[in-house]
């Protein structure tokens, strides 16, 4: 596909007709585009489903689509790195192996990563959305709560309150940033095959490398969004809410009332008077939660949910769920 010559509109066009239909992430500020990978080699898949495993090691892609992308890379002129990034899940730090694409005439480089899975954060995208949409669900009645409720059902001892304030804030900022103003679809849809997403490789690597040369970005520019922004953005959680309102709610119910039933947004009026003292994490009990069974259950219901939206925020925005 030759367009070095081409004008930056056609360059501008090319890549937006690269990357229509494909689920990649495109992240500016670091100058990477992140192809989302949705199936899985069964060792992974497995350890994503209950956190069963014989090793603490995984390759996002079986030895022979590894062969078949060195051959690809050869023959374009490419070159392949492959990484490693730990992930804290289901009581292990696993070791997640990926590749990264990179071509000697760009800066752009190409990383092929599992949905799941962002290069800078220490625990699993559905691990930090569950935190934030527990939250918003239960009536922002208490992170700690929210947070706890992460530990408990992804296994993440060392999940605490400060994150999920974080990531509200991240939140609002990417989904206002790249106008997700509608509920991401959770249900599941059809992705391309991995010889479509090996083949996407050198057309991103060639087109993202004719548009830096003709001064260009990706995507268009658009007016900031009022309120929005790193400085302004408190996190007030409302675009959150809104892209990810196709996740049943009953999936948040995992902490039970001291009686026995499931939390709900009006147990918030409901809650004890603040002591003045803050307790220490080793005094705090934990709170009541449901039965294993039933929180294996939301587990494995909100991993396909979240799997379905990130791959929907992908292919329809170019943006990461977080």
């Amino acid at each position: 596909m030759e367009i070095l010559a081409q004008s930056h509109t056609e360059t501008q066009e090319t890549l937006e007709r690269v990357l229509k239909g494909m689920p990649v992430v495109v992240d500016d500020g670091d100058g990477r585009l992140c192809i989302l990978i949705k199936e899985l080699p069964d060792d992974l898949a497995r350890y994503l489903a209950d956190g069963t495993a014989d090793t603490k090691r995984f390759h996002v892609f079986t030895k022979e689509q590894e062969g078949g992308l060195a051959s690809l890379c050869s023959r374009e002129g490419l070159t392949i790195t492959y990484r490693s990034h730990s992930i804290q899940y289901m009581h292990k730090v696993a070791t997640i192996i990926y590749p990264q694409i990179s071509c000697p005439a760009a800066d752009t480089k190409v990383l092929l990563l599992p949905w799941f899975m962002q290069v800078d954060r220490p625990y699993p995208i559905f691990a930090n959305i569950y935190g934030c949409w527990h939250y918003l669900e239960s009536g922002r009645k208490s992170m700690q709560e929210s947070a706890d409720a992460v530990a408990r059902v992804f296994g993440i001892k060392s999940f605490n309150k400060s994150t999920i304030s974080r990531n509200l804030k991240e939140i609002d900022r990417i989904y206002r940033g790249a106008r997700i103003d509608a509920p991401l679809c959770a249900e599941e849809r059809e992705t391309p095959q991995f010889a479509d997403i090996a083949a996407l490789v050198p057309k991103l690597l060639k087109a993202s490398q004719a548009s830096a040369a003709n001064g260009g970005t990706h995507g268009e520019a658009a007016s900031p969004v009022p309120g929005g922004g790193r400085g302004t953005d408190r996190g007030s959680g409302e675009a959150a809410r809104a892209a990810l309102g196709a996740i049943p709610r009953r999936l948040s119910e995992v902490i039970l009332q001291r009686g026995g039933e499931p939390q709900g947004r009006r147990d918030a009026r409901k809650r004890a008077r603040r002591l003045r003292r803050a307790i220490p994490k080793k005094e705090r009990p934990a709170p009541p939660f449901a039965k294993p069974q039933a929180i294996d259950q939301a587990r494995r219901e909100f991993i396909a949910a979240c799997r379905d939206m990130a791959m929907d925020a992908a292919v329809k925005y170019h943006s990461a769920l977080i």
